[in-house]
């Protein structure tokens, strides 16, 4: 298996347990809401709030995290927990320009190309902010395009490419472990039939 075929069946899984994630947040978040609403407000036991502020926080962390700069915010705070940099991505903007601008194209409503409204809009707002992870997701899953196969078979010889899949995929590995390693996820994907 070539990195880039391990690059997209990380990012799907990754996709995949973010979603999940969310859902299980959403649905944790409803129910400590309703079980505070149950007691009366002036009945409140100091552990409970106490409990219900804890997990506000914590939620506000997560979704924070979902942020679409996770990778420099990992590059700035978390530059311990794995020894692999992350300057890659950031300092190669002018070859990953060329790929956005060939995926932006081919997506873009107004082509006959492949358009795609959705896509489009994701690729661009995910350049915009500095995450390319999709745009590498999208470029990889079309390599075999005419439009996008010379330029892919290009970007398989070069150095800066593989490097940034190879950092990108750790990095999701790293997001994905910690997904797993929460008890209370993995018990919501199992009562919910989606652990797989």
């Amino acid at each position: 298996m070539y990195i880039y075929d391990y690059y997209i069946i990380i990012y799907d899984k990754l996709f995949e347990h973010e979603k999940y994630y969310e859902e299980f947040i959403n649905k944790k978040t409803d129910r400590i809401i309703n079980d505070k609403q149950i007691i009366p407000e002036n009945n409140i036991n100091p552990k409970i709030e106490q409990s219900f502020n804890n997990q506000n926080n914590d939620i506000k962390i997560e979704k924070s995290n979902n942020d679409s700069n996770d990778l420099i915010k990992l590059e700035n705070k978390n530059e311990n927990i794995n020894p692999t940099k992350y300057k890659t991505i950031k300092e190669s903007i002018n070859w990953i320009r060329k790929i956005f601008t060939k995926l932006i194209f081919m997506y873009h409503p107004d082509k006959q190309i492949d358009s795609n409204d959705e896509i489009f809009s994701k690729i661009k707002n995910d350049f915009d902010k500095n995450d390319f992870s999709s745009i590498f997701y999208y470029f990889i899953k079309n390599k075999n395009h005419p439009y996008l196969s010379k330029l892919f078979n290009e970007m398989t010889q070069d150095k800066r490419f593989i490097e940034s899949l190879l950092n990108l995929s750790n990095y999701f590995n790293f997001k994905l472990n910690k997904l797993i390693n929460n008890y209370d996820f993995i018990d919501y994907l199992k009562q919910n039939n989606l652990f797989n």
